[in-house]
């Protein structure tokens, strides 16, 4: 006899259904929607750090500039008043006979400091640079003028400090043509200083500065020590060489400050403007 066998209902008689293919359809689609979901939150917020950064990177660049953009004008100022020192110890030398003339320029010369470094803020660019913060500009037009300024100070300004010193180096040696610096160590000795922002040298004077006796028979003795011509020759030399460095400092220095301070100030404007800074 064969038996049967019958399947069980499910409890309270009841029968189970399948799933229809939607019910699936709809349970892939949410977990999927969730992954994607979670996925461009992420993305959003990686982007929402990113700009934060780059705004963070703008700003820094606005305080580089603006100190590279101080330090030029007061560098400029400076080269004024050293050009302004030259005419006048120009102007006395052609009079040298007048032994107070050439003590006036004595003491011109003895506080006459004509060099001054610029020193390059770049503590932005380095980070863009080493950070590789340049990818999350995407302001184009910013990030090519900030990579511009950067090339032109390295490369036609910072390398040119040490070309320009040379002419001053050469100018120092023909001082000491003209000029007794036991005389001039008498007057004072330098210090450290403070230009605006800048470290300079500064010049202490003596408890003899004004002693003009002293230093006028101390020339006198320099003086008997060469001949007339020798000397005239020295003073020849120097105003000549005086003039030379008042046209180096107007196309070299000077011009550099001009172009420098200008893309600065070209670039400020350019970040203020794209970034909605002040």
């Amino acid at each position: 006899m064969e038996v049967h066998a019958h399947s069980s209902p499910a409890p309270g008689g009841a029968h189970t259904e399948r799933k229809k293919w939607t019910h699936y359809f709809w349970e892939f689609l949410m977990l999927f929607l969730a992954v994607f979901c979670g996925f461009m939150a992420e993305n959003f917020r990686e982007h929402q750090v990113e700009h934060q950064r780059e705004k963070q990177f703008m700003k820094s660049m606005l305080e580089d500039l603006r100190a590279d953009s101080l330090k030029l004008t007061q560098m400029m100022e400076f080269f004024e008043t050293v050009k302004i020192k030259y005419d006048s110890v120009s102007n006395l030398l052609s009079h040298h006979a007048d032994k107070r003339r050439l003590l006036r320029a004595y003491r011109i010369i003895a506080e006459l400091d004509d060099i001054v470094n610029f020193n390059y803020t770049n503590r932005t660019v380095s980070q863009l640079k080493n950070a590789g913060g340049f990818r999350i500009i995407r302001k184009q037009d910013v990030a090519r003028d900030i990579v511009d300024y950067d090339a032109f100070v390295i490369n036609n300004f910072s390398h040119g400090q040490d070309d320009y010193q040379l002419f001053f180096h050469e100018l120092e040696k023909l001082k000491h043509t003209v000029f007794d610096y036991n005389v001039i160590n008498r007057m004072g000795r330098w210090g450290v200083g403070k230009l605006g922002d800048l470290d300079v040298s500064q010049f202490n004077r003596s408890s003899e500065w004004d002693n003009d006796s002293l230093f006028i028979s101390m020339i006198d003795i320099y003086e008997k020590k060469h001949t007339k011509e020798t000397m005239a020759e020295a003073y020849d030399k120097l105003i000549n060489e005086l003039a030379g460095n008042v046209r180096i400092i107007d196309y070299g220095p000077n011009y550099g400050f001009i172009v420098v301070i200008s893309k600065a100030r070209a670039l400020i404007k350019l970040i203020k403007k794209e970034y909605h800074l002040k």
